[in-house]
């Protein structure tokens, strides 16, 4: 095997571990779901949609994005400020939603809208189209 895939594999393992560690260090420490995934309600709206972000991006921009950038030149390395645009797209259209979530205790859109509708079908359908935008990605 060449050193290279032999680093590449040292490398992945010790990020999978880091993981794996404050995965498990954070679930120890939360004490209901809501504590574990959205860090019990203590970040601010800009610390949380950076991550969200940043999440979103992950893969694209270091699978896709440099794909496409060799594919097709580097006139489409605009795109990279779409990772600009959207944290600050989301903080000034989403603030209401997250204080909503805050007060009410949603942590899904999909709970929100059932509340506000007075039914469960829309989580179904919340889950529906958010398969169907996502499996393409």
């Amino acid at each position: 095997m060449e050193a290279k895939i032999v680093w590449l594999f040292v490398f992945v393992a010790l990020y999978w571990a880091y993981c794996i560690f404050w995965g498990v260090r954070s679930a120890m420490a939360a004490k209901t779901a809501s504590d574990y995934f959205i860090a019990g309600r203590r970040l601010s709206i800009w610390v949380f949609v950076l991550a969200a972000t940043a999440t979103s991006f992950s893969g694209w921009t270091f699978m896709g994005h440099p794909g496409l950038i060799y594919r097709d030149g580097f006139q489409y390395a605009y795109a990279s400020f779409y990772a600009i645009t959207i944290p600050f797209t989301g903080v000034m259209f989403l603030k209401r939603q997250w204080m909503l979530g805050k007060r009410f205790g949603y942590v899904t859109p999909g709970e929100m809208l059932s509340d506000y509708f007075q039914g469960d079908m829309i989580r179904i359908l919340v889950v529906l189209v958010a398969l169907l935008f996502s499996i393409p990605y």
